[in-house]
């Protein structure tokens, strides 16, 4: 299968994309009773089919099961501190480890998306979020290896770069790494404790 088109992981077509989606949602009139309704049944209907796409995902990532091993160095979570651990895996665990991650994050938003709902009567995001969970899940890391047929190479080499909104504050540090003098330092300290 061919790898997704390059302008759905553009900046400047994100920017677009939520800007179209935004001027999209002001078209509903959500204070109608009855488009609000619409509105949360195609919300809950989105997060049922992602975890329904990430749960298929994981069953085609166990049934491939890509028995390649992987060490890596997992750096201590920012602000618990502690020293970086060795992890031995498989590429199989791996990804089915990432995509349960995904589903945890899925359901995580969904509880914020409720609250900010139910408790403040938000009701833009129940559309902005209806669409956007399912480009992201189309652009994973797993989707891309084991949907789109990808190799892992490059971006895609195990383990994944971590992505987040201040990946500016840890850096490097924040990144599994996998050269062989993390690893060893790593033995060493779990032989040490």
């Amino acid at each position: 299968m061919a790898p997704p088109p390059a302008f759905l992981s553009n900046p400047f077509f994100n920017a677009v994309f939520i800007l179209g989606i935004v001027q999209l949602s002001k078209r509903f009139d959500l204070e109608v009773p009855t488009n609000l309704m619409y509105a949360r049944i195609v919300y809950a209907s989105a997060q049922v089919v992602l975890i329904a796409l990430t749960y298929g995902l994981i069953f085609v990532v166990k049934k491939k099961n890509d028995t390649t091993q992987l060490r890596y160095v997992e750096p201590p979570k920012m602000g618990q501190g502690g020293e970086p651990e060795l992890v031995n895996i498989t590429h199989a665990e791996y990804d089915v480890r990432e995509l349960k991650k995904a589903i945890t994050s899925t359901l995580t938003g969904m509880a914020m998306i409720g609250f900010l709902h139910f408790q403040f009567k938000f009701t833009q995001p129940l559309i902005i979020q209806s669409i956007l969970p399912l480009k992201t899940f189309l652009l994973s890391n797993e989707a891309r290896i084991h949907i789109w047929g990808e190799k892992a190479e490059g971006d895609l080499k195990r383990p994944f770069k971590v992505q987040g909104p201040f990946d500016f504050l840890g850096g490097e540090s924040s990144q599994p790494r996998t050269d062989k003098q993390a690893i060893k330092k790593a033995e060493k300290a779990a032989k040490d404790n």
